[in-house]
């Protein structure tokens, strides 16, 4: 199968084909990861597009950064530096970046939907994912 190099998403119609992850269920992440799906390939990661609601895990992406998009809805996002936890409301319509290697987690207390890319990920469900001993992100047990 031929892919066209380039490739355009229409994200508002990918999104009505998408089931919701209801996370406050406490459900593991694989049980959502079709709530989620990567809709393209993008460096070393990929472009994914979905939603949720509830508590996600903390992840990091220890090669790259992570862009998030609201493209409907609202999500609290929470990353983890030396000088410790900064929490800002990511609101429809806006963008982040969240820096390579940092841990981080997002609370959507509502529905929301987003757009991200980001490379591969390392995920934790501690309250603090960091090791103790060491600034470098580890793979979790």
């Amino acid at each position: 199968m031929d892919q066209k190099p380039l490739r355009i998403f229409n994200v508002n119609e990918i999104l009505a084909g998408l089931p919701l992850a209801d996370l406050s269920r406490g459900v593991e992440q694989e049980d959502d990861a079709d709530a989620f799906p990567m809709q393209a390939a993008f460096g070393s990661g990929g472009l994914f597009i979905g939603g949720f609601v509830g508590l996600a895990p903390w992840e990091n992406h220890p090669d790259t950064d992570e862009l998030l998009y609201a493209v409907e809805g609202e999500v609290e996002i929470t990353i983890l530096t030396d000088a410790g936890a900064q929490t800002e409301m990511l609101r429809q319509g806006c963008v982040c970046i969240v820096p390579k290697g940092l841990w981080h987690r997002q609370h959507a207390h509502a529905p929301v939907r987003l757009m991200t890319i980001s490379g591969p990920s390392l995920s934790s469900r501690g309250d603090d994912p960091r090791p103790v001993d060491s600034p470098q992100p580890v793979a979790p047990a």
